[in-house]
């Protein structure tokens, strides 16, 4: 095994153009330094293995507002891949969303860096699209719509996306899905079927996009492990936010599912840890580990410069809920986050073919 991360130490210090290093400057060095530490104390993260059902439900989403397209234009129209249209995004341009999305979104980022360039450039574009505020929502719908007619979009994130669409052959009902789910979210869910509806459209719709950019997004198998992955990521983002959320006044726990358990609203005002929320909360862990072995299999499917990429984002994100295990599921009171140097240290076991995940 240490050899295995010695070999992946010279690979950081001399691969070209290394986007690690990127991420971490010189400080990446001490991270090795920090993994070999633990693995000759003899110290491994143990993840724990959870299983639990998921309500099986038929896929339900809004119909779209066409009243947005003109008459002879089908929002399930493919944005032109002609490879001989000028793109309209420069550089700099893609260089904002990479921006954008180191500032927003570390894991993803640190998982991304992993992913062949041109897969880097279009995870950086999405990312960046899926991160502008509600405000501009309507704007984004008026600017995909004019980018498939050939018309530049006014700002560079727009116009990466609208790149990244024409170059994939994305069609725009994901890029639309996930604006209108956005738009419409609502304060709470009344049951967990509503929540995993409302997230295949937001997290699913962003899985989507991401399988057009990987070349995959006609793949029916690739797509429902996708689908199953994002929700998990989104359904883990929304368990260790929970105060924030409650602040701002969302909440991603089933309305009838906390009333089940015992669980009020202001019991997430005040922070109040009750054995009715450990279990509410267990139940939502289980439910999210259980997505995230749905996705193994698809995992397995994606092409070599792919999938390391993809298997480090998910196991990074479980890691999460191994986090909310270890603080005794007080997610008021501890911070839930991975370290830089835990991401290392999964991104090592997956590198070195320790990972839990099957996908690794």
């Amino acid at each position: 095994m240490v050899k295995k991360l010695e070999q992946f130490d010279r690979l950081i210090r001399t691969e070209p153009d290394n986007t690690l290093c990127e991420v971490f400057g010189q400080n990446i060095l001490e991270f090795i330094g920090y993994t070999l530490s633990a693995l000759r104390g003899d110290k491994r993260t143990q993840l724990l293995d959870e299983s639990g059902e998921v309500l099986d439900h038929e896929r339900q989403s809004k119909l779209y507002r066409r009243s947005h397209l003109q008459a002879d234009f089908r929002y399930d129209v493919f944005v032109s891949s002609q490879s001989t249209l000028e793109r309209y995004a420069t550089p700099d341009d893609h260089a904002e969303c990479s921006r954008i999305h180191r500032r927003m979104g570390t894991t993803f980022f640190f998982a991304s860096r992993r992913l062949p360039r041109e897969q880097r450039l279009g995870a950086d574009a999405v990312y960046a699209f899926v991160r502008m505020a509600p405000a501009g929502l309507e704007e984004a719908r008026r600017d995909l719509i004019a980018a498939a007619y050939g018309k530049v979009p006014g700002s560079p994130v727009m116009r990466a996306f609208a790149d990244i669409m024409r170059e994939s052959s994305m069609p725009l009902d994901e890029p639309f899905r996930y604006l209108d789910a956005i738009e419409s979210e609502p304060s709470q869910f009344p049951s967990y079927e509503s929540l995993r509806t409302h997230l295949r459209n937001e997290a699913g719709a962003i899985a989507a996009m991401t399988l057009w950019v990987f070349g995959e997004g006609s793949n029916a198998k690739l797509a429902r492990s996708a689908q199953a992955l994002a929700i998990g990521m989104k359904l883990t983002s929304r368990l260790r936010s929970i105060s924030p959320d409650v602040e701002s006044g969302q909440i991603y726990l089933p309305k009838d599912e906390m009333q089940r358990f015992g669980v009020t609203v202001d019991d997430l005002e005040k922070g109040r840890l009750s054995k009715g929320l450990v279990d509410l909360l267990r139940l939502q862990i289980s439910r999210a580990r259980t997505l995230y072995r749905e996705s193994d299999e698809g995992i397995k499917e994606l092409p070599d410069g792919l999938r390391f990429g993809v298997t480090l984002a998910r196991d990074i994100y479980e890691k999460i809920l191994d986090k909310i295990d270890e603080n005794g599921y007080d997610i008021f009171r501890k911070p839930i986050r991975t370290t830089p140097q835990e991401k290392m240290v999964v991104a090592w076991s997956l590198w070195s073919g320790n990972s839990t995940s099957d996908g690794a």
